[in-house]
């Protein structure tokens, strides 16, 4: 993909934040989609006219978010990356720590060994740099070999893993293609682990979602394997699921009996878990599943179309 105005303005939100871009690492030699007018309007003190002619964006890295080295890694040559880098394969050491800002806009769909490919960006992210992720969501298929769901991101880029994540957001648009056509307020991404629900969105309009992620450990990577927040919970205390930090067992009346159950009736004890997680999950189906309906979107003033953030 590239660089359109919502990318663009996200990465603006996070200069204004205070994110620091000097050493700035692409993946893929970003396109800039941003035309004139656009950028007269979001970036007035840049020069409109030169940055228009530009097909490139590691121009307006450097003069919107004082970028000083900006790499680029790609698969191939065709357009002129800096590092020519199959990212199905673990990145060379040299490059680990290596960058204050790690920017990914639509190429992890493309790249079918999704775990080596995230874990390199992860490493060549420096400890206390951030990590940009913008990634087509629902109604994208087709579009490359993955569609990614936000639970991914909020169980991978986790503290455990040596990132925490700082901001996150979905938006529609109304036609595919970089251009993305007149897009929607930007919502807010909330951990469904937090919320207790399925974050699913079923609308009629694409979408995308974009993230920032700061690196808080020096070993930082897949340490620990994701599992789908929803399937974390429905398996704690169930045979057969992964094992999950010991909790104490709740005291009085309650412990007692779920103690004897387990230990007695074990049978029973799986009805009941079986029983409890049905009305979960169908009280899931019953939310409504839009942006503007769902627990996990928390819908903002942001609009990628809109001259002011």
């Amino acid at each position: 993909m590239g660089f359109e105005l919502n990318t663009a303005l996200f990465l603006q939100q996070a200069h204004g934040d205070g994110c620091v871009f000097t050493r700035t690492a692409t993946l893929g030699h970003q396109t800039l989609f941003l035309r004139y007018d656009s950028l007269r309007a979001h970036f007035p003190a840049l020069d409109a006219v030169a940055l228009d002619r530009e097909r490139y964006a590691d121009r307006l890295l450097r003069e919107a978010f004082c970028a000083q080295e900006v790499t680029s890694f790609d698969a191939s040559d065709f357009e002129g990356a800096t590092v020519v880098h199959d990212m199905n394969r673990p990145i060379a050491a040299e490059w680990h720590g290596r960058f204050d800002a790690v920017i990914e806009m639509g190429s992890l769909e493309h790249i079918f060994h999704f775990p080596n490919a995230i874990e390199n960006l992860m490493r060549m992210t420096a400890v206390g740099g951030r990590l940009f992720i913008v990634t087509p969501a629902n109604n994208h298929f087709g579009h490359g070999f993955y569609q990614f769901g936000t639970d991914l991101f909020h169980r991978l880029l986790c503290p455990a893993n040596g990132f925490e994540i700082e901001r996150m957001y979905a938006f529609e648009h109304r036609y595919f293609g970089p251009e993305m056509g007149d897009c929607g307020p930007w919502f807010e991404v909330r951990d469904p682990a937090e919320v207790g629900t399925r974050p699913i969105i079923i609308g009629e309009n694409p979408m995308l979602l974009m993230l920032r992620a700061r690196r808080t450990a020096a070993e930082a990577g897949v340490l620990t394997t994701p599992q789908q927040s929803d399937y974390a919970v429905m398996w704690k205390g169930v045979e057969g699921g992964p094992p999950l930090p010991a909790t104490p067992a709740p005291g009085g009346l309650k412990g007692s009996a779920r103690n004897f159950l387990q230990t007695h009736c074990p049978g029973l004890y799986h009805c009941i878990v079986s029983a409890r997680f049905r009305r979960l999950r169908e009280r899931q189906r019953r939310a409504e599943q839009t942006l503007a309906g769902s627990p996990c979107f928390v819908p903002t003033k942001i609009r990628g179309d809109s001259p002011t953030m």
